[in-house]
């Protein structure tokens, strides 16, 4: 096959596919995540057998998490209590089993430089306000 044509023919064949297969992709950046403007750190993702989307992140000295349901944006960031006002959270993570039901980890120190380990749970059918804590 001439090398035009080897070219020419992949494009051809993306302009015949139907509008909806070449709409999937990156979408605009919506700007500050939870309205604090301070700086994003420390993002951890996990993805349910269903595809939803569960995110924790560090926002300045916040503790942040987020559920994105298939085929919907994003809810409301919340804020997780690191452990009361003495510690800031240094490090978390997020975990999810198949069925949906969340798990975040996360270590904070206080000025002291003692540290905590705390954990925050969130069950498949629980709303964006029913985050359980430990």
């Amino acid at each position: 096959m001439p090398r035009v044509l080897r070219l020419i023919l992949p494009c051809l064949l993306l302009l015949a596919l139907p509008a909806g297969a070449q709409a999937a992709g990156w979408l605009p950046p919506t700007g500050a995540l939870n309205g604090t403007h301070a700086t994003i750190s420390k993002p951890r993702v996990a993805v349910d057998d269903a595809g939803n989307v569960y995110a924790a992140w560090l926002e300045g000295s916040l503790l942040e998490v987020s559920k994105r349901p298939v085929g919907g944006v994003f809810e409301q960031p919340q804020t997780i209590d690191p452990g009361g006002a003495t510690f800031t959270p240094t490090d978390a993570d997020i975990g999810v089993d198949g069925a949906g039901n969340a798990v975040l980890v996360w270590r904070a120190t206080n000025s002291a430089g003692a540290s905590a380990m705390s954990q925050a749970r969130r069950a498949a059918a629980a709303s964006a306000r029913r985050a359980a804590s430990a």
